[in-house]
């Protein structure tokens, strides 16, 4: 008698179960055959335990030792044992099962003592075993005449020499995928890891990205940096050449051109530089209320409307400059203004309206007077102005609906491109050497990922927090776009 239970907290229940029923039948036991809390034990012949029931090797051991009949006399001997126990075993009369066996049979051939498989590639392929298989696999894999040749190609190629055994195909991919210079060196994956999720910013100066942008030639005052926020609603922008990008500049940058013009904001998405993650910043963003956001390394998405306008930015200086490379800070307000007075695809409107109301006046409508230039009058310019006010309210929720419906868009063609890649703690990763800028490190011969690191933390789905091979946990996180699991 066997009494199973699915969890250690039910076993008591099932036996206390069990005592009633023998009590009610008034049975006894013998308390030297009784064995309690056991995960596995023999019985009746057989060996039982928590995922299988198998034979027991003691009682088996004669068929185990069974050596192959040599001679015709034990050929028939053999055969008739198995006739003889052909009643115990089930669908031992099975014809289909036999015939099956002969199918089979046929596609193999006895000669001089080996035995050899018929193929369609190869005249006769020689069957050996799979331990002596992987070395053969080892060798054309990463031996002399080897280049760490693709887990297909490598099952072909075993299969062209002349070598055949069971799961010779799956065990290539397997010496493959487990191969670490074929890991170190794949190719990077270009598919996304994991759905867009877009950052909506439901009112104006609510929700800011920031993030530097430089080193870039020393400008007058040694200024090589600049600091870019941009308001996630409005898409204003805000900036700042820097000599330093220290976490007192960072504090000053905030005060001075977020809080005291557009008051306090309810979040900051930063990028991973070091001078935004200081206790210092935090503690100071926080005595004012502010929740301070930090986007997942080499993960331009998680901050990508800052990303953005950074390149808008980048592209602005280069074309305004010729040789006068120093003078770029110089430029700076005039790309800034361009940006603020160009409608965008996600607003349908100016940072410049959105922020004040009106649309700017650029310089070339005085040299060129437009039509409301033409028709200006200063009183019905006021009156008209307290109008757009009244209905700048209906403006700004026309456009958080219509960014919204933008963003939504945007994630869904995101979204199509996604190939699932799951992890969790415990997995061993690589990581891509271009996120950590150094992708061109040894040239042309740069391994494309490096690692092994573990997964010891999931701070949201599809960032994680990773160490080294050690325990030592490696600075902020990470995001699974730059990872790829390892297999050893």
């Amino acid at each position: 008698m066997i009494v199973k239970s699915k969890q250690r907290e039910e076993h008591l229940a099932d036996l206390r179960e069990t005592f009633e029923r023998l009590r009610k039948y008034q049975m006894r036991l013998n308390p030297k055959k009784c064995v309690f809390g056991v995960t596995a034990g023999k019985f009746l012949g057989f060996l039982i335990d928590e995922r299988v029931i198998e034979a027991n090797p003691d009682k088996v051991q004669a068929v185990i030792d069974m050596t192959s009949p040599k001679s015709v006399k034990e050929v028939q001997r053999l055969t008739g044992c198995l006739a003889a126990l052909g009643r115990f075993l089930s669908r031992a009369d099975d014809s289909s099962l036999a015939a099956e066996i002969q199918k089979r049979s046929s596609w193999f051939e006895w000669w001089n003592g080996v035995l050899y498989k018929k193929s369609f590639s190869r005249p006769l392929l020689w069957c050996i075993t799979p331990e002596k298989g992987k070395e053969i696999l080892d060798d054309l894999h990463q031996g002399l005449c080897s280049s760490h040749i693709g887990g297909r190609a490598l099952a072909e190629k075993a299969l062209r020499t002349g070598y055949y055994w069971p799961n010779l195909r799956e065990d290539a991919l397997a010496m493959v995928q487990k191969c670490d210079k074929c890991q170190r060196f794949a190719h990077l994956i270009h598919r996304p890891s994991h759905p867009l999720t877009p950052i909506m910013s439901p009112i104006p100066f609510a929700k800011w990205g920031m993030h530097f942008l430089g080193p870039y030639t020393a400008a007058p005052g040694g200024r090589r940096y600049v600091i870019v926020a941009v308001d996630y609603f409005t898409k204003w922008v805000e900036a700042e050449a820097l000599k330093n990008i220290r976490t007192s500049d960072v504090r000053a940058f905030i005060w001075k051109n977020i809080m005291t013009r557009f008051g306090i904001p309810q979040a900051i998405v930063f990028d991973n530089g070091t001078q935004f993650e200081t206790p210092k910043l935090k503690e100071w963003l926080a005595d004012h209320g502010i929740h301070s956001c930090f986007a997942s390394i080499g993960r331009p998405q998680a901050n990508g409307q800052v990303e953005a306008f950074n390149k808008i930015i980048s592209e602005g200086i280069k074309n305004k400059l010729d040789e006068a490379k120093g003078l770029w800070a110089d430029e700076l307000p005039n790309v800034f203004w361009s940006i603020r007075t160009t409608a965008k695809n996600s607003t349908g409107e100016t940072p410049f309206l959105l922020t004040y109301g009106a649309e700017a006046a650029l310089p070339i409508e005085m040299c060129e007077p437009t039509l409301r230039f033409m028709l200006y009058d200063e009183n019905a310019n006021w009156e008209m102005m307290k109008l757009a006010m009244d209905f700048l309210p209906e403006v700004i929720g026309n456009t958080a609906l219509r960014q919204q419906l933008y963003k939504i868009r945007m994630a869904r063609e995101y979204n199509k491109k996604v190939s699932k890649r799951v992890l969790k703690v415990g997995d061993f990763v690589l990581q891509k050497m271009e996120s950590v800028g150094r992708a061109n490190e040894q040239g042309k011969l740069t391994p494309t990922w490096e690692g092994p690191y573990e997964i010891y933390d999931e701070v949201r789905n599809g960032t994680y927090r990773i160490q080294g091979m050690q325990g030592r946990p490696i600075l902020r996180t990470w995001n699974a776009d730059n990872l790829k699991k390892y297999f050893f």
